[in-house]
């Protein structure tokens, strides 16, 4: 596949690009919330860390043949689970999905990041805890919220590369070129690293971990029902386009630019609904909105393809 051997072979500038949007996402949040939360921070990356991330992408890609679509589902919810031995009654599986589709002709690969979003010193050490539990030792676990409440699921191994924590500088905030500001601590494996040079090496295939495609439905384990529980759990919440969920529209909307391809391979009911070329970015507003229990989880999409001859 070319994409993977193009995006290696442009690492810097595309984590240069990644690291762009993500200084305007920190500039957003900053400005409007001096305190940001971790939540509120994921809204700057939808609120103007996609369009930059958009832009810039075109700019490396498309004279190589790749079209690029940056978009995302922006919602005001969370996958919570609980497992045995817990201290608490439910968890976080994670705030934050981001999801790399590349397509060469009939050649496809998907791989999905979760992350989970940690307010942190550098330097210090992870609370002990469920989360940290969670996520280094990856028990069977069982979800306690959305149309998915009650069913378990079991992930092997722990840890993985699929899941780890970004962790958010006090002192300097967030999202600064440092290599110490989104940083896995889950396993001396997994490299303390930039958030940006994370997401530059999903383009590569080098970081994440694949999912298949199909819902995996027919099993309770595996990475691949996982990613597609959640994105089956967020992908069908925009109320201003998906039928009857007029209910959910201040919960869940699309973000900047998506394959409808892919909207439809996560729900059929997308199948027929036009949407713009550009979806526009969530207001100040909707990062003040009270979180749901839905079971969505907000969810980045990178979407490429490259076509014969466009180069």
């Amino acid at each position: 596949m070319r994409i993977p051997v193009v995006a290696a072979t442009h690492r810097a500038a595309i984590e240069t690009a990644f690291q762009s949007g993500i200084d305007a996402a920190s500039a957003a949040t900053y400005a409007l919330f001096p305190k940001a939360t971790e939540p509120q921070l994921v809204w700057g990356l939808f609120s103007a860390g996609i369009a930059s991330w958009g832009a810039d992408l075109k700019a490396i890609l498309v004279p190589h043949g790749i079209t690029v679509r940056v978009g995302g589902v922006f919602c005001h919810s969370t996958p919570m689970v609980k497992f045995r031995g817990m201290m608490g009654h439910a968890v976080e599986l994670g705030d934050l999905l981001v999801i790399i589709r590349a397509k060469d002709g009939n050649d496809e690969w998907r791989s999905a990041l979760l992350f989970q979003s940690k307010k942190q010193s550098i330097g210090s050490r992870l609370p002990p805890g469920d989360q940290l539990k969670l996520l280094r030792e990856w028990p069977r676990f069982e979800y306690v919220n959305g149309t998915l409440a009650g069913e378990w699921r079991k992930v092997y191994p722990g840890p993985h590369r699929g899941a780890q924590y970004h962790i958010i500088d006090v002192a300097k905030r967030v999202l600064t070129p440092c290599p110490d500001i989104w940083s896995r601590q889950l396993s001396p494996g997994f490299p303390i690293q930039a958030f940006s040079s994370c997401l530059a090496g999903m383009l590569s295939g080098s970081e994440g971990r694949f999912f298949g495609v199909g819902h995996g439905r027919g099993t309770h384990r595996g990475w691949s029902r996982v990613v597609w529980d959640l994105l089956r759990e967020t992908g069908r919440l925009d109320a201003s386009k998906y039928p009857g969920g007029g209910n959910r529209r201040q919960l869940s909307f699309l973000v900047g630019g998506f394959s409808n391809e892919f909207l439809v391979e996560i729900d059929p009911a997308w199948a027929g609904v036009k949407l713009e070329s550009e979806e526009p970015p969530p207001k100040e507003s909707d990062a003040r909105a009270v979180e749901g229990n839905f079971g969505g989880i907000p969810t980045i999409i990178v979407d490429l393809e490259y076509e014969e001859g466009m180069a």
